[in-house]
C-alpha cells in the first residue's frame, strides 16, 4: 500500500498551501465520494450494516463495510459485510496493532464499536485514531466509565437533578437491608444484557451470594412502561434528536418488539442529561420506566449504539448518516423530525455458508 507523505505541497490556481496526510486523505474521499467503514465486534448486527448501508445510498455515497469479529466465520454480519477479519479480543494487547493496521490499508474513515467491553479502548486512543484520520463513534473516556458502572451513573444523574431511582450499595447491614424500599433490583454494577439481575420482594429473596458482593447495586423497583431512548451527540456536544420507544417485548435483555412514542417531558429531560454528558459523541441510548400518572425515572447508560437502534433508523432518526456526514466533512442533517408509532417486530432469520 502507498503511503502518504507526512506533508504534501497542492496548488489549486489560488494559491499554494500545505495540508497533512490526514487533510490529504480526507480531500481525497471528498472528491471520490466514496470511504470504507469498520463495524467492530460484528456478532449479528447485519440490520445495524443495512442502516448505514441505506444511509450511504441516501448520501451518494460509494461505502464499503468491514467487519471484525474473534470467529469472523462464526458471525453472520461477518458474513453480510464486503470484508471480513479475525482480530484479537479487545483486552489482549495485540488488539491495538490489528485495528491500526485494518485501518491503514483499508483506508478507514469511520469505526463502530459495538459492545461494551472495546469502549474503553476506543475511548482512549481516540487521538491515534485521529491522526490517522479516523472518526469512532465513541464519547471521551468519562462518559465511558459512566456508562459501564451504574453506580457512578446514578449519582451523575442525581447531582445534575435528573430523575433516577433510589439506588445504592449492597454491602447493606441487616437493619440497613430491612430498610429499603421493597420491591427491589440487584443488579451487576458493570452488567449487561439483563445478565444476573435478581428481583425482590423482600430482604429473604435476595440470595447472600448478592449481598456480599462489592460488584452488585440495588434500586428500587419502578412499575411502570420500560423505555429505550436512543440519542445522538454532535460534535459540537449538542442532542439534536431524541427518539424513545417503548419495550413492548424483551429477549435476552434486547428489544424484540417496539414502538416510537412521543414524550415531550421525557425527552426534555434525556436532551438535558445528554448536553450534561461532558464529551459525549454519536450515537447513546438510555433507559427509562414511566408510570401511568406520567412520572418517570431513567437507569442506565449506553456509551454507544443499542440493540434496538434499527426502530429509531427506521423511524426517521438517522444515527448512521449523522456519522456518515461528519466521516465526510458533510454539513449535518441531524433533527428530531421522526414518525411516532413505527412498530418494530423481530424474527429469526438465518446465514448460511460453507466452512473451509
Amino acid at each position: 500500500m502507498d503511503r502518504l507523505p507526512a506533508q504534501s505541497k497542492h496548488s489549486l490556481g489560488t494559491g499554494d498551501f500545505i495540508v497533512t496526510a490526514r487533510t490529504a486523505r480526507v480531500f481525497s474521499i471528498l472528491m471520490k465520494r466514496e470511504l470504507a467503514i469498520l463495524i467492530s465486534s460484528a456478532g449479528r448486527r447485519n440490520k445495524l450494516i443495512s442502516c448505514f448501508r441505506e444511509a450511504a445510498k441516501r448520501l451518494g455515497v460509494q461505502m464499503r463495510v468491514l467487519a471484525t469479529d474473534m470467529n469472523p466465520g462464526m458471525s453472520a454480519a461477518c458474513h453480510d459485510a464486503d470484508a471480513a477479519f479475525a482480530v484479537p479480543h479487545c483486552l489482549s494487547g495485540d488488539f491495538d496493532a490489528a485495528l491500526k493496521t485494518l485501518c491503514l490499508e483499508h483506508q478507514v474513515r469511520l469505526v463502530i464499536p459495538t459492545i461494551d467491553t472495546e469502549l474503553p479502548y476506543f475511548s482512549q486512543h481516540l487521538e491515534k485514531y485521529r491522526e490517522l484520520g479516523v472518526l469512532i463513534n465513541v464519547s471521551l473516556p468519562g462518559v465511558v466509565r459512566l456508562a459501564r458502572d451504574k453506580m457512578a451513573f446514578h449519582h451523575f444523574l442525581s447531582e445534575n437533578r435528573l430523575s433516577t431511582p433510589r439506588t445504592g450499595e449492597t454491602t447493606l447491614g441487616g437493619e440497613q437491608l430491612a430498610g429499603l424500599p421493597w420491591p427491589c433490583i440487584f443488579k451487576p454494577r458493570d452488567g449487561s444484557r439483563s445478565i444476573g439481575i435478581v428481583r425482590a420482594q423482600h430482604a429473604g429473596e435476595v440470595p447472600p451470594s448478592v449481598l456480599d458482593n462489592g460488584k452488585y447495586i440495588w434500586q428500587e423497583c419502578w412499575q411502570g412502561r420500560e423505555y429505550t431512548i436512543n440519542f445522538f451527540v454532535d460534535k459540537e456536544g449538542r442532542c439534536p434528536c431524541v427518539i424513545p420507544y417503548e419495550r413492548l417485548e424483551v429477549r435476552d435483555g434486547e428489544i424484540s418488539k417496539g414502538i416510537t412514542r412521543r414524550h415531550a417531558v421525557l425527552e426534555a429531560e434525556v436532551r438535558r442529561m445528554a448536553e450534561k454528558l461532558s464529551g459525549a459523541y454519536g450515537a447513546h441510548c438510555t433507559q427509562a420506566i414511566m408510570r401511568e400518572d406520567g412520572s418517570f425515572v431513567l437507569f442506565e447508560l449506553n456509551a454507544r449504539f443499542g440493540g434496538g437502534y434499527p426502530l429509531a433508523d427506521n423511524a426517521g432518526a438517522h444515527f448512521a448518516q449523522w456519522l456518515l456526514e461528519d466521516a465526510l466533512g458533510l454539513p449535518s442533517s441531524a433533527n428530531n423530525d421522526w414518525a411516532e408509532k413505527r412498530v418494530m417486530l423481530r424474527y429469526d432469520d438465518a446465514c448460511f455458508c460453507s466452512m473451509a
